[in-house]
C-alpha cells in the first residue's frame, strides 16, 4: 500500500509538471506570436517609410545599385529597372566621380569620411542635380554594401550660387565708386573697405 501511495504521489508530481510545462509551452508559443506579430508590423512600418520618403534611399554593392526606393528613382529620373541594370557611376556627373568613388572605397576599408558630401547626377533627360549625401556601411545579403541617402539640393545650390553673383557684383560696384566705404565688426576691425576709402585716409590696403 505504501508503495500505491508513493506511485500515486508521483503520479499527481508527473501531471503537475506537465501542466506547468504545457502552460510555460503556451506562454512561449503566445510571445513568439506576439514577436512575430510586432516584427511584422515593424517591418510594414519601416517599408512604408522607405516607399514614401523623398529622399533617396540605396544600397550599393559590388558598384551596383542592389536597392533604391520609389523616392530615388524620382531624384535620379530613370526607370527601375535601367537603375538597377548599369554600373551605378554612370548616373554620376563625370567631374565628381572620382571623388565619389574614393570616399566609397575609404568607406568599405572602414576609413573615416565626411559624414556628407555633395555632387551631381545626370537624369535620363541630361539634366544635372546636385544631391547631398550621407552613406554609411553596412551588410547587406551577407556582403559589404553602402547604404545611401541622396537628398537634391539643386535649388539650395542656385540660391548660394545666385547670392555669390550678387555679392561678387555688389564687391565690385563698392569698388569702383569714387566714395569712400567701409564695413567692421562688432569689434571694431575692418572686415572690408574700398580703395576710395583707402585713398581718402592716406593709407595703403595693407596699413589700413
Amino acid at each position: 500500500m505504501k508503495d500505491d501511495k508513493k506511485t500515486k504521489e508521483q503520479l499527481i508530481h508527473e501531471l503537475e509538471d506537465l501542466r506547468r510545462q504545457a502552460t510555460h509551452l503556451e506562454e512561449a508559443e503566445s510571445k513568439s506570436r506576439y514577436a512575430e506579430e510586432a516584427l511584422k508590423e515593424s517591418e510594414e512600418e519601416y517599408r512604408l517609410v522607405v516607399e514614401n520618403a523623398t529622399e533617396s534611399i540605396s544600397i550599393v554593392q559590388e558598384g551596383r545599385l542592389k536597392f533604391i526606393n520609389p523616392g530615388g528613382v524620382k531624384i535620379l529620373g530613370y526607370p527601375l529597372e535601367v537603375l538597377t541594370s548599369k554600373p551605378s557611376l554612370e548616373f554620376i556627373y563625370p567631374d565628381d566621380r572620382k571623388l565619389v568613388i574614393e570616399r566609397h572605397i575609404k568607406r568599405m576599408r572602414g576609413e573615416e569620411v565626411p559624414p556628407f558630401h555633395s555632387f551631381r547626377v545626370v537624369r535620363q533627360n541630361g539634366v544635372v542635380r546636385w544631391v547631398e549625401a550621407k552613406a554609411v556601411f553596412v551588410h547587406w545579403n551577407g556582403k559589404a554594401a553602402s547604404l545611401n541617402f541622396l537628398k537634391d539640393i539643386t535649388e539650395r545650390k542656385q540660391a548660394e550660387e545666385a547670392l555669390k553673383l550678387s555679392e561678387e557684383k555688389y564687391r565690385t560696384i563698392l569698388e569702383n565708386i569714387e566714395d569712400g566705404y567701409y564695413e567692421v565688426d562688432l569689434a571694431g576691425n575692418l572686415t572690408f573697405f574700398n580703395d576710395a576709402m583707402s585713398r581718402i585716409n592716406g593709407y595703403s590696403r595693407p596699413e589700413m
